[in-house]
Order: structure tokens, then sequence, then C-alpha cells
């Protein structure tokens, strides 16, 4: 069971249309959609934003947009109950301080939701997807906006990464799982 209050998911993401994605969460399976940390391409009338959650509703979102089939960096980031951020391409622009922490997280999903995969997958693809357990600064999200590998960011707090070049890329590089 992945139990924590701190949390950092990220990855290079290239979403494929115009539809709402889900490029990593980490959920818990028994409350569905509702106890979980979930990066989101978020497809709202007023532009194409990332969205980071920690537990039902309550969203940080950036206020610049993603474009579709181009590479962006997409991050969350809580660094505690009340404090948590959504990224784009290194610059932290959303930020939510309603008091909120996921409890028994047990699933992550890679490309779709944890707790239900054919709801809000990816349309697109992910590289590197990355989750940490604990919430990282900005200078370290901004040097992992600019290719630094992610394993050479706190390695020891690194609880799942992957290469995703491919589906037979797709494995725990860590194992912490």
């Amino acid at each position: 069971e992945l139990g924590w209050s701190e949390s950092t998911v990220r990855g290079w993401v290239k979403p494929a249309t115009n539809t709402d994605h889900t490029p990593i969460s980490v959920s818990d399976s028994a409350v569905a959609g509702i106890d979980e940390f979930l990066l989101w391409c978020d497809q709202l009338a007023t532009g194409k934003r990332v969205d980071f959650r920690a537990t039902s509703p309550t969203d940080a979102r950036t206020t610049g947009s993603y474009a579709d089939n181009v590479w962006s960096h997409m991050a969350g980031t809580a660094v505690s109950a009340t404090e948590r951020y959504a990224w784009l391409d290194g610059v932290q622009s959303g930020v939510n301080a309603v008091s909120s922490v996921p409890v028994s997280l047990d699933r992550i999903g890679v490309g779709a939701r944890a707790f239900d995969p054919a709801a809000l997958f990816l349309n697109g693809m992910l590289l590197w997807p990355t989750i940490w357990r604990v919430g990282l600064t900005a200078d370290e999200m901004y040097v992992l906006s600019r290719g630094l590998d992610p394993l050479r960011m706190r390695r020891g707090e690194i609880v799942f990464h992957s290469r995703m070049l491919s589906s037979a890329d797709a494995i725990d590089l860590i194992g912490g799982l």
C-alpha cells in the first residue's frame, strides 16, 4: 500500500487529440475516483490546462495551456495537505490549498486513471513517467522540465519510474511498488 501526504507525479506528455486525458494517477482501489493523486490534461473552453488533484474535487490547475501533438513536461506536486501545485514545462501556475490527503493508495495508472482505465485514458504519448513520495521543489521541477533524467533527482524517494519508449518498456525500473 502506498500511503503518503506528499507526492510528485510527472512525465513528458504528447496529447494527440482535443479530449481530456489522464497521463498518470495513483489511487485507492476501494474508493474509486475520490481518493487519488491525479495528473490530468483538462480541455476547457478557456484553454488546455494541466490539473493535479489530491482527492476529488480539489484541483490545482495551470494558467498556461498545452498544445495537442506537442511534447510538454507536465507535473503535479503535493507538498502538504494544504499545498498542491500544477506544473507545465517547468512553470508552476496552479495552486490548491483545500485540506486534502489521499490515504490507502494502492494502485498506479500509467496512461489512464488507476481505478478505471477505460475512462479518461491518455490518447497520445508518455515518456519517463515518475512518481516520488515527496513534493519536489520549484528548482527541481525546472531542471526536470529541461530534460534531467528523473533517476538523478531524489532517487531514494522514487516509487515508480518507467521509460515508456514502447509498450515493451512499460515496466517499473525502480521496483518500489
